[in-house]
């Protein structure tokens, strides 16, 4: 993670996280000046907000969360099985 080029303006901090832990702990806030609900990700380093959320949430929504959802259903039939 210390190879990783970054702007220390711009990021101030690097850290991993998986992308199960970023589906099961989507929240939203209100921000902005109209204080519309913007998506957060809490996790243990702080959270993920405003435009790195923002570019997070559709991928997670439309290509990653039927994922987990899939293999999550398929726990539970072969549980059940």
């Amino acid at each position: 993670i210390n190879d990783f080029d970054h702007n220390n303006d711009e990021v101030e901090e690097l850290f991993f996280v998986s992308l199960e832990e970023l589906v099961q702990n989507e929240t939203s806030r209100p921000m902005g000046r109209v204080d519309s609900p913007a998506p957060v990700y809490p996790t243990n380093h702080g959270d993920i907000w405003g435009l790195t959320a923002f570019v997070i949430r559709p991928l997670l929504h439309k290509l990653l969360k039927p994922v987990f959802l899939n293999d999550n259903n398929n726990n539970i039939l072969q549980s059940k099985l």
